[in-house]
């Protein structure tokens, strides 16, 4: 557990400036820049994610010093690793609409990140955090500066690896030594994700091992019980039995991420397990996640449905344990929509079933947003309406084929084949290289897929279609006539 935030002071700038864009991809409420919410894949839970996201924009973003403040109130600080899931906000707002809003916003705070204090901290889990944001960011925008940071942060991170005492794991920070999950899961994800767009296999090793050292020393075999860490002594370990949701859904995302990159299902068996751990320990009766705080804590349980998401995106609707959690995303996103927005402002409760009063934290708003964009992830607003496998055989090359109908007004098919497992992407980009649509994102099996995509909420002209998996990229001109 965090011993209290660690807050830094923003540097003050001197001179205000607004920047008005002309452009349709967004709203100006006073001095602030706020997403329009005509942007979107369309549907309830989209329309509800643009909303969440203009109440974070509006009530929390510090014009002044590029960067975010730790409530509403204002209070002129910054927490570095609150900033990092600020930052994996506006990559799933971007994700989701392909506005430029959360991209322009995504450069902004990475400024304003190194200006208040720099990219690296004395705690290795915040620097984790970072670099898992600024990953995602490079795979949505493909800015060369994110990959850098992650890096160079990857880099600093794994000095924090030590085989003695305890036989390997990284430690919390440079100050103590205290070997925990939220210095080792979220580092277990980095490296994962690492593998994916790059193929370096030194970084599939390293998950590995991370991954091995967790599930042997802070996860009990027989419960799936997940210990928050262990604080040595010289050789001498104590263990903390802390529990608290993130831990869960870190490792459950480790779990899983390292599934989908080597196949093995004992890591999909133990993020289906902690998964239903996590359900028994943190759900109240009625299946809506307890409140964790409003500091830190504040956090967690956004951290937790994000890869519960992920875990539900697996799953599909169609298995009867996605089901069960595709029922727990849409009870606990419908809950605190309904119950835990404050009047008014749209400001969101840390207990997502009370109306919230006064003064919200940052923390707090960004696990209410996440549930939100989880919500337009999985129950309902994709941007694909149909996806098919259409060929049991392996195929011998990885190939994405032109649309059909080409020209088209507004569906049209794209098939592609996949030689290998992986995590793959197919997404939609305008001729000025903006994102417009992700069909697809996530892992598949080896074989022949079909997708079925909707243009019709799009302008005619000239679009690319792209396909990712790992290191390998097709990309192929469509064009849409009305």
């Amino acid at each position: 557990m965090r011993a209290g935030m660690k807050m830094f002071k923003l540097h003050q700038v001197g001179i205000f400036i607004i920047v008005i864009l002309a452009s349709s991809t967004y709203a100006v409420a006073g001095s602030v820049m706020v997403p329009d919410s005509s942007i979107g894949a369309g549907g309830l839970w989209s329309e509800r994610a643009d909303s969440a996201q203009a109440t974070l924009d509006k009530d929390f973003w510090f014009p002044l010093g590029d960067i975010y403040f730790s409530s509403s109130a204002h209070s002129e600080t910054r927490n570095y690793w609150w900033q990092a899931h600020a930052m994996d906000a506006l990559v799933m707002g971007y994700r989701r609409t392909g506005s430029s809003f959360y991209s322009t916003r995504m450069s902004s705070l990475y400024q304003g990140v190194y200006h208040s204090g720099g990219f690296t901290d004395s705690y290795y889990d915040d620097m984790e955090w970072m670099a898992v944001s600024f990953l995602r960011a490079y795979e949505v925008t493909h800015d060369a500066y994110y990959m850098y940071e992650t890096n160079s942060l990857w880099q600093t991170i794994q000095g924090g690896w030590s085989d003695f005492p305890g036989g390997g794991g990284f430690r919390w920070s440079t100050k103590v030594l205290y070997k925990n999950v939220p210095a080792n899961a979220p580092a277990c994800i980095l490296a994962c994700k690492l593998y994916e767009d790059t193929g370096d296999t030194a970084d599939l090793s390293w998950a590995e091992k991370i991954h091995a050292w967790i599930a042997s020393n802070l996860v009990d075999p027989q419960t799936g019980i997940i210990l928050d860490g262990i604080s040595y002594q010289d050789s001498v370990g104590t263990p903390n039995y802390g529990s608290y949701s993130y831990n869960y859904g870190t490792y459950l995302g480790a779990s899983l991420y390292l599934y989908q990159i080597t196949g093995d299902t004992t890591y999909l068996q133990e993020a289906e397990r902690e998964a239903d751990v996590a359900d028994t320990l943190f759900a109240t009766p009625d299946g809506i996640l307890r409140s964790e705080g409003t500091g830190d804590g504040g956090l967690f349980n956004g951290i937790y449905v994000y890869y519960l998401a992920k875990l539900i995106h697996q799953l599909t609707p169609n298995d009867s344990l996605g089901a069960r959690y595709y029922d727990f995303m849409l009870n606990n996103a419908d809950t605190l929509w309904e119950y835990g927005r404050q009047p008014g402002t749209g400001l969101f409760n840390d207990n997502w079933q009370q109306t919230p009063s006064g003064s919200i934290s940052l923390s707090v708003e960004l696990s209410g947003v996440t549930l939100i964009e989880s919500a337009a992830y999985v129950l309902g607003d994709s941007a694909v309406t149909a996806i098919n496998q259409v060929g049991p055989d392996v195929p011998h090359k990885f190939d994405l084929y032109q649309n059909y109908p080409n020209p088209c007004n507004p569906s049209t098919d794209i098939e592609v084949t996949l030689n290998r497992p992986g995590a793959m992407s197919l997404d939609i980009y305008n001729v000025l290289g903006q994102l417009v649509k992700v069909v697809a994102d996530g892992y598949k099996p080896a074989g022949e897929y079909a997708f079925d995509v909707d243009m019709d909420r799009y302008a005619s002209g000239v679009y690319f279609y792209t396909l990712r998996e790992g290191r390998s990229e097709i990309t192929r001109k469509m064009l849409l006539l009305k």
